[in-house]
């Protein structure tokens, strides 16, 4: 695509499309992501252990 000497315009070029985009970005990922794997719930590793329970006494300072 052609990079153009005003930034506006490609807010007015852009064409209108209706619903969500999330379904497509949702098929775009999955058809460029590896197989689903079991999430590992645990948080933090041998070097960086956790250092509180969420949400963490910072969310507490004014």
């Amino acid at each position: 695509a052609q990079l153009r000497s005003d930034p506006r315009a490609g807010y007015y070029d852009a064409k209108r499309e209706e619903g969500s985009w999330w379904p497509v970005w949702l098929g775009w990922l999955q058809e460029r992501s590896g197989e689903l794997g079991n999430p590992d719930f645990n948080l933090g590793s041998a070097a960086h252990p956790p250092l509180e329970a969420a949400p963490g006494t910072y969310v507490h300072i004014r």
